[in-house]
């Protein structure tokens, strides 16, 4: 209800008496007034020039006291009488010039006492402060670093100070660049106040260093960010490297051969001693030679066995230093060497067990021993029953000099089997022996620590060659002749390359990896993807007088066949190559090749590997005749998998290749007729495989391969728009002749029982035909070809599909 007077008129008849519904109340009139009681309240302000104006939430009159403005620190700024405050409605207004040109971000103070307003009812207002606020926009700046940018860094701490109260971004970190260029984040970053203590990496080298603090990393607590800077020191290790840790204890066990030293930091050797002194012996200075030192460890290989006994090593003041001269203050370790390690076994000799049974097993220990009590135990790994069992006090085992025990188990112990090969592991009871100090061996309990294998006799009269064995080394001799191949496609495509494209100007190069395949049933495609990018060019032409790099990559899918059998071969390679016009007749290169190969049918595999280093070139002869030339070196390695047996083969291979063609160019057109030649030694290493089916040991593999082509190569080059339209086409013909080379294999178990078997080279002749098209359009290039070869006598086919596109970048 609204302020101001009422009446409550009650008529008569309008109440009456509960016990007489006849008499009523005669009716009257009540007068009451509403009041105002509740004082004013203020809104907010406004300011105007160098008036401010208070706004309450209702019409107000002055009454008496004055206004004081007081700054961020409580100081006086404006003293306002009351006779100088305007009053209007809801609103008082008053000059604070000192209060309004105040400039430094924060709170203000206007005090307004309880008697200076009242509202229109009087109701005082209740007096108090008023916040005048002026908001911080300016970022922190750096006063000053501990130590200063461009002073020398003596600690691991830097300290930042701002000209401000200042806080740390959430997950920020700062930069810190050492003396070798290598950059971290540091994220242990403590604020305080006005300061920023970063913490750096610990043994940095001494040199130059900065500290890069970026942007949004620090901002007062208004959010204004420091802009960020870098900050430049040079480091100085003044810190002396201290003992972190050592493998010396009270007790050292008399085996112990070496000493090491762990420190705070990177260390080397000082000038000072390291002397290790027996009670009552020789003390023993440490040479350089004896201590290595790997950053902040240090290992003293010990000259001599320690003795029992106590000891005493001091390390002298200065005998280690940090990497800045700084010295370890040096110690002194006193402690007892005692025997706490049991004996070992350093070697297990085995005996190679077949129909022979020559079994006498062979213990040797890292130290004396005495014999103890307990049982060595043969058991069958087929069913794991003990087979044999000898106590360590029988007859039969007996020392041989103070370290070493030799076993002979009867000849009948093995006969348990008519297994074709038998498994057999060997258990030892703990304390059979111990050593002089009563530490007691701890014995066998791996079943799988050492096996005895049996191979049942082998036929010294029967041949290992079967059909599957020739198969096997024949294709690892004809492996190597594949790879020797896609080498010589791959250096002479690239001479042929730069026969028809020397008299261009500027010649596009072909930089790229080919993907090609082998196979007689198989259609293959090849890409090649630019490698300029990579390769660091200047430009992506080749230029006459300069060396020109080029990349080729291959994929090989195909087969061999080798006595009736089909073997399939897969693999993949890459060549990196450099040549070089040395003027305008020679043309010389260098290539090195990375080729691996899988070869595999049902009963063996081959993994291969052959990195070859050749160098090519052509000479120009006159009359547009010239003679091409490849020699290459190539490395072998190969492992091999025959049924169950594995091992790994080294070889070698080299390779002598030339070529003599003449050029005939007219309107575009290009037809060079060639003959080539070629020759080839490779050397397969003996190796023996290792194995439970009866494996084989081969001896050196050493055979010659030759073979004569003669050939054709046409192009013809047409302009079409931009770009021109090279179609190309070859015709080869080659006889191969493989000469016949012996296979030496003995079985493991008779080594000295070798068999020989001759097997045949390979004479054949063979068509290669290639045809395809050229596309250069600018930068860009596209090539597509079919390649058909088919050789006779092997029933070899394949055909060979490709495409190429290159975008030089």
């Amino acid at each position: 209800m609204a302020l101001g007077n009422y009446t409550l008129r009650i008529g008569n008849n309008t109440f009456a008496k509960a016990s007489s519904a006849s008499d009523f109340y005669s009716g009257r009139d009540i007068n009451f007034a509403i009041v105002d009681t509740i004082p004013p309240n203020f809104v907010d302000y406004t300011v105007s020039g160098n008036q401010i104006t208070l706004n309450f939430d209702e019409p107000i009159a002055k009454g008496s006291g004055n206004i004081i403005t007081r700054d961020i620190n409580g100081n006086q700024l404006d003293f306002v009488l009351g006779t100088f405050i305007q009053v209007s409605g809801s609103q008082a207004t008053f000059n604070a010039p000192q209060l309004i040109g105040q400039t430094a971000p924060g709170n203000y103070t206007i005090e307004i006492p309880n008697t200076l307003f009242t509202d229109t009812a009087g109701n005082a207002y209740t007096g108090g402060n008023v916040i005048y606020n002026i908001p911080d926009t300016t970022a922190p700046v750096v006063n000053s670093t501990t130590p200063a940018s461009g002073a020398n860094l003596t600690g691991n701490t830097i300290r930042i100070t701002f000209d401000e109260t200042i806080q740390l971004t959430s997950g920020a970190a700062v930069g810190f660049t050492d003396n070798s260029g290598n950059t971290q984040q540091l994220t242990n970053i403590a604020v305080s106040g006005s300061n920023a203590d970063i913490t750096i990496p610990a043994n940095i080298a001494v040199g130059a260093v900065s500290l890069n603090v970026g942007a949004n990393v620090f901002s007062d607590r208004s959010n204004n960010f420091y802009a960020g800077n870098t900050f430049n020191f040079t480091f100085q290790d003044t810190v002396d490297p201290t003992l972190v840790s050592s493998t010396i204890t009270p007790q050292v066990d008399i085996n112990v051969r070496k000493f090491v030293f762990t420190f705070s930091e990177n260390v080397q050797l000082g000038s000072g001693d390291i002397v290790l002194t027996p009670a009552g012996g020789t003390a023993i200075t440490a040479n350089a030679a004896d201590i290595n030192i790997n950053g902040p460890v240090v290992t003293w290989n010990l000259p001599s066995a320690l003795v029992l006994g106590n000891y005493t090593l001091n390390g002298q003041n200065n005998a280690i230093l940090d990497t800045s001269g700084n010295a370890y203050a040096g110690n002194n370790f006193s402690f007892t060497v005692a025997d706490f390690a049991a004996p070992v076994i350093t070697q297990f000799v085995i005996p190679t067990v077949d129909d022979t049974r020559n079994n006498t097993f062979s213990l040797s220990f890292n130290e004396d021993i005495v014999v103890g009590s307990g049982n060595i135990v043969f058991y069958n790994q087929a069913n794991n029953s003990a087979i044999y069992t000898v106590p360590i006090t029988d007859p039969s085992i007996s020392a041989d000099g103070n370290r070493k025990l030799d076993i002979v188990v009867p000849s009948s112990t093995f006969d348990d089997s008519t297994a074709t090969i038998r498994n057999y592991y060997i258990l030892i009871n703990s304390g059979i022996v111990s050593d002089a100090s009563n530490n007691a061996f701890i014995g066998i309990v791996d079943r799988t620590k050492y096996v005895l294998t049996i191979n049942s006799v082998v036929n010294a009269n029967a041949t290992p060659f079967t059909k599957e064995l020739k198969s096997f080394v024949k294709s690892t001799v004809i492996t190597s002749l594949v790879n020797l191949k896609n080498n010589l496609s791959t250096m002479y495509g690239r001479i042929s390359f730069l026969h028809r494209s020397k008299d261009e100007s500027q010649r596009a190069q072909f930089n790229g990896i080919n993907v090609s395949f082998k196979n007689k049933d198989l259609n293959l495609l090849n890409r090649a993807y630019s490698f300029n990018k990579y390769l660091n060019l200047a430009n992506n032409k080749v230029v006459l007088g300069s060396w020109n790099s080029w990349v080729k990559g291959n994929v090989i899918v195909g087969d061999i066949s080798s006595d009736g059998a089909n073997i399939d071969v897969s693999g993949n390679g890459l060549t990196y190559g450099l040549d070089k016009q040395i003027d305008k007749k020679l043309t010389l290169g260098f290539s090195f090749n990375y080729n691996t190969t899988e070869t595999k049918d049902s009963s063996f595999s081959t993994d291969g590997k052959y990195e070859t280093v050749s160098s090519y070139g052509s000479y120009e002869l006159g009359d547009n005749a010239y003679i091409d030339g490849v020699f290459a070196f190539t490395r072998i390695s190969n492992k091999h998998k025959r049924d169950s047996n594995k091992g790994k083969q080294s070889g070698s291979q080299k390779v002598m290749s030339l070529l003599y063609g003449k050029e005939y160019k007219k309107d575009g057109l290009y037809i060079s007729p060639f003959a080539r030649y070629t020759y080839a030694n490779t050397i397969l290493e003996g190796y023996q495989e290792s194995g439970n089916n009866n494996p084989l040991g081969y001896d050196d593999i050493s055979f010659n391969s030759s073979s004569l082509g003669l050939g054709i190569n046409i192009d013809k080059s047409f302009a079409y728009k931009d770009g021109v339209i090279k179609p190309y086409s070859k015709l080869e013909y080659s006889n191969k002749l493989d000469n016949d080379f012996d296979s030496k294999v003995y079985y493991i178990a008779t080594p000295n029982n070798k068999f020989n078997e001759k097997l045949d080279g390979t004479s054949s002749n063979s068509w290669l035909m290639t045809i395809g098209m050229d596309y250069e359009h600018k930068d860009s290039n596209l090539s597509l070809g079919y390649t058909r070869a088919q050789t006779e006598n092997l029933d070899e086919i394949s055909d060979n599909y490709s495409i190429v596109y290159k975008l030089i970048f």
